[in-house]
């Protein structure tokens, strides 16, 4: 998932993949990786963790986006203000969990 400023090819304000193995409510695997967000790719550990013990729930999802922040560090570049990407890494992080949990891809 990708925010940027206008459509079709641009550089990305913010980035995001999520990967979720096992199922919504007993997860037995997930990754989260952000981009665009600093000078490289971050895992965002933490809220890999609190996924892992909560499952895809409304509150996991919640937990989630709360302990996000811990992983992203110092996030400035010369595109836009921190404040604003700690709030861009939460939307994207919400987004991207729903999408994927009310998604019905089967298999995973």
């Amino acid at each position: 998932m990708k925010v940027t400023p206008r459509e079709g090819i641009d550089f990305g304000l913010g980035n995001i993949a999520v990967v979720v193995s096992g199922t919504d409510d007993r997860p037995d695997g997930v990754r989260i990786i952000v981009n665009s967000l600093g000078s490289h790719p971050m895992r965002l550990r933490a809220a890999e963790a609190a996924l892992l013990e909560q499952g895809l729930t409304d509150q996991g999802i919640d937990i989630a986006m709360d302990v996000a922040r811990q992983d992203l560090g110092d996030i400035t570049n010369l595109w836009t203000p921190a404040g604003y990407k700690r709030r861009l890494v939460r939307t994207l992080l919400r987004r991207a969990l729903v999408d994927l949990r009310d998604s019905k891809v089967t298999g995973v």
